[in-house]
C-alpha cells in the first residue's frame, strides 16, 4: 500500500486511488478537468499567514460532489490566491468511493510549504483509515493513522539517474483489473 503508507508527491493526480485501488479506485480529483464538472465549489475562509517574505493570501474552497452515488471526495482545498497553487487539501470520500465493505472512512490531509518563495512542496501529510468487522458475532473496529513531516529539502544533492526511470510514487499509474481480488474470504 505504498500509495497511502508513503509520501504522496503529486497530490494524488487527477484520479485518487487509496490502497493500490482496493480501498478507493479512481475518485475524481476536484482540481482535474473532469472534476470541474463533478463538484460544486464554495468559497470558504480566507487565511493570510505572514512569512519572512510577506503575507500570503490563501483561499479556502469547499468541495462537495454533485452526485454522491459516484466515487468522489468531500473536503476543503486551500489555494494560494496569487498562483492558485494547492497549499492544503483535507478530504474524505463519498460512500460510493469505498470498495471494501468493512471500510468505514478514510481522511487525508496534504499540506504544502512554500520553499524559497518559489515552490510549494510537501510538508506534512496524514491519513486515517477506519475499518470495522465482526468476527464470531463480536464487533471490532480498528484505526490506522500515519503522519509524515517532510523537512530539510536540499537541492544541491545530485539526483540519482536510476530514480529518473523509477515509477511515480503516489498511487497507481493505471487501474488494476478486478481479477486481482481475493477469491476466498479471510473469515471462514
Amino acid at each position: 500500500h505504498r500509495d497511502h503508507l508513503g509520501i504522496v508527491t503529486n497530490n494524488y493526480g487527477s484520479l485518487i486511488r487509496i490502497g493500490d485501488g482496493y480501498d478507493v479506485l479512481d475518485a475524481i480529483h476536484p482540481l482535474s478537468l473532469e472534476g470541474l464538472d463533478e463538484y460544486d465549489f464554495a468559497l470558504g475562509d480566507t487565511l493570510t499567514p505572514k512569512t519572512t517574505k510577506g503575507p500570503i493570501e490563501v483561499l479556502g474552497v469547499q468541495v462537495r460532489p454533485r452526485n454522491v452515488s459516484r466515487p468522489l471526495v468531500v473536503g476543503t482545498l486551500y489555494l494560494e490566491r496569487r498562483s492558485a497553487a494547492l497549499v492544503r487539501f483535507q478530504f474524505s470520500f463519498t460512500p460510493a468511493a469505498y470498495r471494501d465493505t468493512e471500510l468505514e472512512d478514510i481522511t487525508v490531509v496534504l499540506e504544502q510549504s512554500l520553499l524559497d518563495g518559489k515552490w510549494w512542496l510537501p510538508y506534512r501529510q496524514t491519513i486515517e483509515i477506519r475499518r470495522s468487522s465482526s468476527v464470531f458475532d463480536f464487533p471490532a473496529r480498528w484505526i490506522i493513522k500515519a503522519k509524515w513531516e517532510i523537512e530539510d529539502y536540499d537541492f544541491s544533492v545530485p539526483f540519482p539517474a536510476e530514480l529518473r526511470a523509477a515509477p511515480v510514487y503516489g498511487g497507481l499509474t493505471a487501474p488494476r483489473p478486478d481479477t486481482l481480488r481475493w477469491t476466498t474470504p479471510l473469515r471462514t
